[in-house]
């Protein structure tokens, strides 16, 4: 698969994937409290973590979208 994501997309996904992954490790609050609310945030953190990455998204892929300039 060819690059669709744009320099901005990437950014955008790559901080909130590390806010999801880190957060429950840091903090107490509500949701990560318990451990399946721990490993919710961590699985939905690597998603957008992953897709920042390798600069491909697999939705945008299947609409034909493309974020980045070529």
């Amino acid at each position: 698969m060819t690059a669709n994501m744009g320099s901005l997309d990437r950014a955008l996904r790559g901080i909130i994937g590390l806010l999801l992954i880190v957060l429950p490790l840091v903090t107490t609050l509500g949701i990560h409290a318990t451990a399946w609310g721990l490993w919710l945030s961590v699985i939905l953190g690597a998603i957008p973590a992953v897709t920042a990455i390798y600069g491909v998204c697999p939705v945008y892929f299947l609409l034909g979208v493309k974020t980045c300039k070529t």
